[in-house]
């Protein structure tokens, strides 16, 4: 399509896409910069980029690519996260957490309960970090890691009976793992 439509920008991001797949992150930007030369507005193209950016390690211009996503329509999720991620990398826990507020009210996902979970548990807002991880395990109860940032936080708060339950569920998926164990003693010998 490009060959036959050099200015359509659409096609760029479309190979943009094909690209990131492949982590073929530097032809992504490049693709994502040329759609974005030829329409400014599409916000798939600055967030792909943003993404692409994120992937190699250029936080500034991913942050901008990624609010300059934010800034156009249609609103969607996926730039927040990805914004939160570089947020949270700075220790902007403020930061990262208003962008996955954000993301959660687009996509009420278990993926971004559990990522604002874990950012909630650096701030250490322990009722947070339940919150999220209990609506993060009624979306996905499978997601393993949600089990355990909720003990952990139920063990903070000396919710001992919630660390044995949720250590008990989790003992029973994963039998080796040794900070479950230690975890479920305290709570016992409490």
């Amino acid at each position: 399509a490009i060959q036959l439509i050099p200015e359509d920008a659409q096609s760029y991001v479309q190979r943009a896409r094909v690209r990131h797949h492949r982590a073929d992150l530097k032809g992504c930007i490049e693709d994502c910069t040329t759609a974005i030369r030829l329409d400014s507005s599409l916000s798939w193209a600055y967030s792909l980029r943003g993404k692409a950016r994120l992937g190699i390690g250029e936080l500034d211009p991913a942050e901008s690519d990624l609010t300059e996503a934010i800034q156009r329509p249609p609103k969607w999720s996926e730039p927040y996260a990805n914004r939160a991620t570089i947020r949270e990398s700075r220790r902007d826990w403020r930061g990262a957490e208003e962008d996955l507020t954000q993301a959660i009210q687009l996509d009420p996902s278990a993926e971004f309960f559990l990522h604002r979970s874990w950012v909630r548990y650096q701030q250490e807002n322990w009722p947070g970090v339940i919150e999220d991880s209990d609506r993060a395990i009624d979306l996905n109860p499978l997601l393993t890691p949600a089990w355990k940032n909720r003990a952990n936080a139920a063990a903070v708060l000396q919710k001992w009976d919630w660390v044995i339950r949720d250590t008990t569920d989790l003992l029973r998926r994963e039998p080796r793992v040794a900070f479950l164990i230690r975890l479920l003693a305290n709570a016992l010998a409490s």
